[in-house]
């Protein structure tokens, strides 16, 4: 029975994510094995892949800085990312993004028991963020597919793709061209990401914490 909210700017602009992405390539480019595939502990970042990442058997994946894929992630077999601590209240991006194919291309795909965990400070996220285009363009292609209780300290972000969210996956935030959920999924937005945008949730509130007079 609301009224539908005015449309606005997405939050994060293309420019920003290509910022994030030179910040990955100065830390040095992994160019083999392709598909490069962790299977074990590593500390990772910053760091340009360059070609699709696979991220699997229980490996456990600690980011300290902001990784640029050229090509694919996919993440299975209750494999975990993990912020490095000495990040502290900061965020880093893990980003999927081909230039030369961004339509078939820059695919997230996040399965089986996947774990997502802060630096151990509140307020400290990783983004998971797809160059895909595909929904913008019209075509079917899902840009980021999160599902089967992969869970955490996680936000999506697909300005140009559509993200599918299913089977129990719970993360904290969602920004994308559209989004589809089924199957139990649940979307839970952290209280440290209020916008003017909400009126109602955890976003559409504010506590006074504490105050005081000034002269």
């Amino acid at each position: 029975g609301q009224p539908d909210k005015p449309t606005t700017t997405m939050p994060l602009s293309d420019a920003k994510i290509a910022e994030w992405e030179a910040i990955a390539l100065a830390g040095g480019v992994i160019s083999s094995p392709c598909p490069y595939t962790i299977s074990s502990s590593v500390v990772l970042g910053p760091k340009k892949i360059n070609c699709d990442l696979a991220i699997t058997n229980s490996a456990q994946v600690t980011l300290a800085g902001t990784v640029w894929v050229n090509g694919n992630i996919t993440m299975s077999n209750s494999s975990s990312i993990k912020l490095d601590p000495a990040l502290g209240s900061n965020s880093v991006a893990l980003i999927a993004d081909n230039p030369g194919n961004r339509t078939t291309s820059s695919i997230i795909t996040i399965s089986n028991s996947a774990v997502f965990t802060n630096s151990g400070t509140n307020g400290s996220f990783l983004f998971l963020v797809s160059g895909n285009t595909s929904a913008q363009g019209g075509g079917q292609t899902m840009a980021i597919n999160i599902a089967n209780s992969a869970s955490g300290a996680v936000a999506l972000y697909a300005n140009h793709g559509r993200v599918h969210i299913a089977n129990s996956a719970q993360i904290k935030s969602v920004t994308a061209y559209s989004m589809t959920m089924q199957n139990s999924a649940q979307l839970i937005y952290d209280d440290g990401l209020e916008s003017a945008l909400f009126d109602t949730g955890p976003g559409g509130s504010w506590n006074i914490l504490n105050w005081k007079e000034t002269q």
